[in-house]
């Protein structure tokens, strides 16, 4: 029998699916205030070496810039700094730049749609559905270009590792709030949408965690 609203003592329904996700939370113990800044710390830092990566193949720089400036909807002065760089290896403030780019638009860009922008231009270039449209150069495919999106893929995956470490370390409150949100209001909504819908916020979250 389906639990009621009413219930005080709410008890998750007993199917496959739900148990299977309690199991799995199971795994993964809940990290005190000090871990996760450390986390957030550690996300923050393998992002701006992302970015880095991104914007260290000469022939892809200016394109990914120029795009990145077009979609994001506010004037970010690091980004038209980045622009003006012409002599980067020998601009000490180059990495610099990037690091107060990625801190002014990380908390902003939840989804990481622009990031995903300029992974999507330096990685399929040359195979781009809207490759007129964001007027993309043709690159040559070498040994240099393969190592260049070897190093995007490797510094991806370690961001993405702790940013999963941070939220798995969560999901108990998420799903605390999904009961108490099912328990306390009436809508359409079963307990499985709200533990999705937490799932999806908590994510959110830890991108625009500021540790500071």
């Amino acid at each position: 029998m389906f639990f009621t609203r009413n219930n005080t003592n709410l008890q998750l329904p007993k199917n496959k699916v739900i148990q299977l996700y309690l199991k799995e939370i199971e795994k993964y113990p809940r990290i005190s205030r000090k871990e996760e800044i450390s986390l957030s710390k550690n996300l923050e830092n393998a992002e701006i070496e992302l970015w880095e990566i991104l914007l260290s193949y000469n022939s892809l720089y200016s394109s990914i810039l120029t795009n990145l400036k077009k979609e994001i909807p506010f004037r970010i002065k690091r980004l038209d700094l980045l622009l003006k760089s012409t002599n980067r290896k020998n601009n000490p403030n180059f990495k610099e730049n990037i690091r107060n780019f990625v801190l002014t638009t990380r908390t902003k860009d939840t989804d990481r749609k622009w990031m995903n922008l300029a992974i999507k231009i330096a990685k399929f270039s040359n195979n781009y559905d809207d490759k007129t449209k964001f007027n993309l150069p043709n690159v040559k495919i070498t040994k240099e270009y393969y190592d260049y999106i070897k190093n995007i893929d490797v510094a991806f995956k370690k961001q993405l590792e702790i940013k999963n470490k941070f939220v798995n370390a969560n999901l108990k409150f998420a799903l605390m709030a999904a009961k108490n949100l099912y328990k306390n209001t009436i809508g359409p909504l079963t307990i499985e949408d709200l533990i999705q819908e937490g799932n999806i916020g908590l994510i959110k979250s830890v991108e625009r965690f500021n540790y500071r």
